[in-house]
């Protein structure tokens, strides 16, 4: 094949025909000719690329073990029919096995240890084997030890800046025992949060720290995939009320700022429910279900109008007959991977309400997010890592 004669193609078609070929196959025309490279390592290109393929090819769900697994091996598992396909080893040195998935989008994904100080995060794009180290700054809050410090993280991607962001939250409840001398009982007395919150974006591969002036909220969840109108999404319980109340926290990716998202009107639902957040047809979704007593009605609530709390609406409830423990992940297919009793993995289809058996894993606790192959990071300064 002669460079000379491929730089002489008019651009569009040039393009035409790249834009249709798989990611793996760009990597290696990369040493075509300069013209070449210089496309395939477009902004522009990559974005229009992953569009294309994402709506062509097969979706994957990246999973990842729990702690238990002394394992350094990522899996990529059929969307659609749950089963292994590829096992991607994690290509960090200093990851240890508690490593665990924050989020997927546009075939990056972002990587944290849980149990140890979050300064370090990873990206990566395990398709073309190119990653990048991000360094957050010690996570210190004034007056508190760092013992005593809970962190939350969050990744996301914004479509209209073509940016990803890692956000990192620090904070620290404080309050006081006050002895009940009637019962000779004692109770505790919240009285605030002191709170950090950092972002890294790739665009400018800088950390910043971000200014709240308030962050009155307790997250429940360490990591989160769940992105919906260009922002994140955590579960969370607000304690600055008369009435304690859970809810949603969203932080949005271009303004930077956090709001709430109060939960449907349970009172005609059983007691004792337990929420998951997914995302069912773009729209910001809950399924809702008994931890304690597994056997009981489930119920999935879909968000029709973002942010609109009187646009919640059940869409049905639905007694599985298996002892459902938790969601995992909401798919891109109208599935709902769920655990039940004795670690068995199940799909229940949001729209048949059939629930299926997933032959995926059963031992651990494991996490599972989105993936679809992608040429994200190819224009970054990171080396390739060698395979």
């Amino acid at each position: 094949m002669n460079p000379y004669l491929l730089e002489r193609l008019p651009l569009e078609l040039v393009t035409a025909i790249l834009l249709l070929l798989p990611t793996k196959d760009l990597v290696r025309f990369l040493c075509v000719c300069k013209t070449w490279r210089d496309l395939i390592r477009d902004p522009i290109f990559i974005k229009k690329h992953f569009r294309y393929w994402a709506s062509k090819a097969n979706g994957y769900l990246l999973y990842k073990s729990g702690w238990l697994e002394q394992s350094r091996t990522f899996r990529l598992l059929c969307d659609k029919v749950p089963e292994q396909v590829l096992e991607i080893e994690i290509p960090f040195e200093h990851v240890t096995y508690e490593g665990v998935i924050v989020g997927s989008f546009n075939g990056l994904f972002c990587i944290a240890d849980l149990y140890t100080p979050r300064t370090t995060i990873y990206l990566s794009n395990p398709c073309i084997r190119k990653q990048r180290f991000i360094n957050f700054p010690i996570p210190d809050i004034p007056g508190i030890k760092h013992s005593r410090i809970s962190e939350v993280l969050g990744f996301g991607y914004h479509d209209q800046t073509n940016d990803y962001k890692i956000i990192r939250i620090a904070y620290h409840e404080y309050g006081k025992w006050v002895e009940d001398h009637t019962s000779d009982d004692s109770f505790y007395v919240y009285e605030g949060v002191k709170s950090r919150v950092d972002v890294y974006s790739l665009n400018s591969n800088s950390c910043r720290r971000i200014e709240v002036d308030n962050f009155p909220w307790t997250v429940f969840q360490v990591t989160s995939g769940v992105l919906v109108n260009n922002s994140v999404h955590w579960m969370a319980l607000r304690r600055d009320l008369k009435d304690e109340k859970f809810m949603i926290v969203t932080f949005h990716l271009e303004r930077e700022v956090f709001q709430q998202i109060s939960f449907p009107n349970y009172s005609n639902d059983d007691a004792d429910l337990w929420e998951c957040i997914g995302v069912l047809e773009e729209n910001l979704s809950l399924f809702v279900f008994h931890d304690i007593e597994p056997w009981q009605t489930c119920h999935l609530w879909v968000m029709m109008e973002y942010g609109v709390g009187s646009s919640w609406t059940k869409m049905y409830s639905l007694c599985p007959y298996v002892g459902i423990r938790t969601a995992i992940s909401f798919t891109e297919n109208g599935e709902i991977i769920l655990k039940a009793g004795k670690n068995e993995v199940l799909a229940l289809h949001s729209k048949a309400r059939d629930i299926q058996e997933r032959q995926i894993q059963k031992k651990y606790e494991f996490n599972l997010v989105r993936y679809v192959d992608s040429l994200v990071l190819l224009n970054s300064d990171t080396k390739l890592v060698e395979g």
